[in-house]
């Protein structure tokens, strides 16, 4: 089976004056086990996780343009998120897909994280994350990497 690994929040186009530097990408693990990542990858981005990577049951994980804007986090290599929309998947180490989002920037999906400050977060990390309905803008300006969403309820 595949682990429980779930796309929960995304920032693709921060609010100036922060840059493409400030993306991230958050995973958390729906499940009670860790999951060990090592040789997984990010698409949408140039990103494999490094050997050793493990994320705990319940836990999140940012993987960021520039981790020195988020601290704990793992940074990619090159490129960055598409400001109009694109597919973001975690693969296996085999290359299956676990999970994907191909986000957007027009109804029905929010319209603020389109550069207006906050994040695209998830309402609940069991909910289908494919549907742009389960999507909501984060809170506060920038998100929450590497924490539980703040969310309206």
């Amino acid at each position: 089976p595949l682990p429980p690994l779930v796309i929960n929040e995304i920032h693709y186009n921060p609010a100036a004056p922060q840059d493409a530097t400030y993306e991230f990408i958050e995973l958390i693990n729906t499940g009670t086990a860790a999951v060990y990542l090592g040789d997984f990858t990010l698409e949408g981005v140039d990103f494999t996780f490094p050997a050793g990577t493990t994320l705990a049951g319940g836990g999140y994980l940012v993987v960021a343009a520039e981790d020195a804007n988020y601290p704990g986090s793992l940074q990619w290599a090159a490129g960055d998120l598409d400001d109009a929309g694109e597919r973001v998947a975690v693969l296996d180490a085999g290359g299956r897909v676990v999970d994907e989002v191909t986000y957007g920037v027009a109804a029905p999906w929010p319209d603020a994280p389109n550069g207006g400050g906050p994040a695209l977060a998830l309402r609940d990390p069991a909910s289908d994350n494919g549907l742009a309905d389960n999507w909501v803008p984060s809170n506060e300006a920038g998100g929450t990497p590497g924490t539980a969403n703040n969310i309206a309820p």
